[in-house]
């Protein structure tokens, strides 16, 4: 898209935020240094775990509705 990770963060919302979200951004400014390959390998983790976390929840809410 042309921008930097960090550009799309509201700097008003980092000076609000606690300290595990300041390691987080942290995180993601850090990713800029990453070559192009590197940044999508680390995507597509981020991704699955969080699809599989959406798939862990959802299973356990129809199970607790059973």
């Amino acid at each position: 898209m042309g921008i930097k990770l960090a550009e799309l963060l509201d700097e008003e919302q980092i000076l609000d935020i606690n300290s595990y979200d300041k390691n987080v951004i942290d995180k993601v400014r850090l990713l800029e240094e990453l070559d192009e390959t590197e940044k999508k390998s680390i995507f597509n983790i981020i991704d699955i775990t969080i699809s599989r976390k959406r798939l862990k929840d959802n299973l356990a809410n129809v199970l607790q509705g059973i």
